[in-house]
């Protein structure tokens, strides 16, 4: 329960461009004995090292030598996470994606009205005008003069 508190805290610190690197490579050190500490009193099963990000201070023109560190461990995010999704949801995805035939099929005439004839009415209608515009318009009829 420890390791579960201290991984998911996520530290901060403040590092100076220039002659500030050793309190940088300190607080850096520190962080990482207090992980080989928390790692020795839990077990030897979390292995995963922890993931640094940077960004840049949002008052950069304020001060342009300093930027944040943001250090994350995502260790327990790792060992939660499955890599795959669980047997029980696919079979439940599964069992749902096969029962929509069953929802879908056409089951009398009513259905057949609505999802036939009045698509293929509206296809020929279309069809019909287009093609007597393109013979009117073939033969000048309707044509001003």
């Amino acid at each position: 329960m420890q390791l579960a508190r201290e991984t998911s805290r996520v530290s901060y610190y403040r590092e100076a461009s220039g002659s500030d690197e050793r309190e940088t490579m300190e607080a850096n050190n520190a962080i990482k004995n207090k992980k080989d500490a928390l790692r020795r009193t839990a077990g030897s099963e979390h292995k995963i090292d922890s993931v640094v990000l940077r960004h840049r201070s949002p008052l950069r023109s304020l001060s342009p030598s300093n930027s944040l560190i943001l250090s994350i461990n995502f260790t327990q995010i790792m060992l939660t996470e499955t890599p795959f999704r669980p047997r029980e949801k696919l079979l439940e995805k599964q069992r749902l994606f096969q029962s929509i035939q069953k929802h879908t099929h056409l089951k009398g005439p009513m259905d057949k009205i609505t999802t036939v004839a009045i698509p293929l009415a509206l296809a020929a209608s279309s069809l019909y005008m287009i093609g007597t515009g393109i013979y009117n318009m073939a033969n000048g009829i309707g044509k001003k003069e």
